[in-house]
């Protein structure tokens, strides 16, 4: 069962531990940039958003709300877009690069987009760690999705607030659980956990909740490939909302894209880079070659199947990409389906970028 927001006041000391903060007010910074009912997002002085960023989170924060239904805060978000300077005047602790006080519905943050904070104010429930860090990855990784970083579960599982480092195996850990026991036994145990910290708690929180021993669940996730973000991250805009882009024939899919941080489908700018999505079906499976041309040398592009997974029989194998530096071209075997590209280059950049898939 949902908390009530009038009752949070109880939480707030484990809300700030749990999301990186302390408790030092709630310090306002910037100018208002952006406004809507899920948001306002409060930028400091200098930082301006592409034109795509916005939109983009809406997007997002819908295709995340259909899939977990009641479960999230409709509360509207107040979001601040920091330079590092701010940041380190803001409630977050020292050296992180965002922190979430989801009693408040607020977020300080020096990245844009930030899926995995607006996560953490979504969901009233504060289980362990581990859990609460997975779910805000499952949902909203910020990370490349061809990235694949692996740590040691039992290890996260006594950390009363895992690293950034792990975050990614939190996540892998949250869609293993998922696609194991659907969302609601996913969220059964996450809010039969609200509170706990202990490793008994999780125990007995495991076996009661899903009828299975955590050592036993421990080895069958980790019989399971170890395998990249896009492999266990829900992309539920990309998969299901973002239009599909028609193909130029039946053998050729193409489009020269505009990369500049003005355009109005262009995201960012966040950890360096800017850059667009795109949707495709693939009708049939087989070869095809990727192209990409730029006068960028940054500039890169990677697809990515909806269908693939770490977890019971899906396809897992390694996605294409192409960038200018290298060349520009490559051959790769891509099964029926539908796909989502993604098109990148350095943001301080404006080249535009020609993607084209040959069949």
């Amino acid at each position: 069962m949902r908390r009530s927001r009038r009752h949070a006041s109880m939480w707030i000391v484990a809300a700030f531990l749990t999301t990186g903060c302390q408790e030092e007010g709630l310090p306002h910074f910037g100018t208002l940039q952006y406004e809507s009912e899920s948001f306002e997002v409060w930028a400091s002085e200098g930082l301006e958003a592409c034109g795509g960023t916005f939109e983009y989170t809406e997007q997002w924060l819908v295709a995340f709300r259909d899939r977990i239904g009641e479960r999230s805060n409709r509360e509207k978000h107040i979001f601040y877009w920091l330079s590092p300077e701010d940041q380190d005047r803001s409630s977050c602790r020292s050296g992180t690069a965002g922190c979430a006080l989801h009693q408040y519905a607020v977020i300080y943050s020096t990245i844009i987009p930030h899926e995995h904070e607006i996560v953490h104010v979504e969901l009233d429930a504060i289980p362990p760690s581990f859990l609460r860090e997975g779910v805000a990855d499952v949902f909203g990784s910020i990370r490349s999705p061809n990235t694949n970083v692996i740590t040691n579960i039992e290890e996260l599982f006594e950390m009363d607030q895992i690293s950034g480092y792990g975050y990614q195996t939190a996540g892998r850990f949250s869609r293993f659980l998922i696609d194991r026991y659907g969302l609601d036994g996913y969220f059964d145990l996450y809010e039969a956990l609200d509170g706990e910290t202990s490793r008994a708690a999780l125990e007995a929180g495991v076996e009661e909740v899903l009828g299975v021993e955590l050592d036993e669940l421990v080895a069958e996730f980790e019989s399971f490939p170890r395998c990249s973000v896009d492999r266990w991250r829900f992309y539920d805009r990309e998969c299901t909302a973002l239009p599909l882009t028609p193909w130029q024939s039946p053998t050729r899919w193409a489009e020269e894209i505009e990369l500049s941080c003005a355009a109005t489908d262009v995201v960012g700018p966040q950890l360096g880079l800017v850059w667009t999505r795109r949707a495709l079906e693939v009708e049939q499976a087989g070869l095809y070659d990727l192209v990409i041309e730029s006068a960028d040398p940054t500039a890169e592009v990677t697809v990515f199947s909806c269908d693939a997974s770490c977890f019971y029989g899906e396809p897992s194998t390694h996605m294409p990409s192409v960038d200018v530096a290298t060349g520009g071209r490559a051959t790769f075997f891509l099964d029926a389906g539908r796909h989502w590209l993604q098109v990148e280059h350095a943001a301080d950049s404006d080249a535009s970028v020609s993607v084209a898939l040959e069949r």
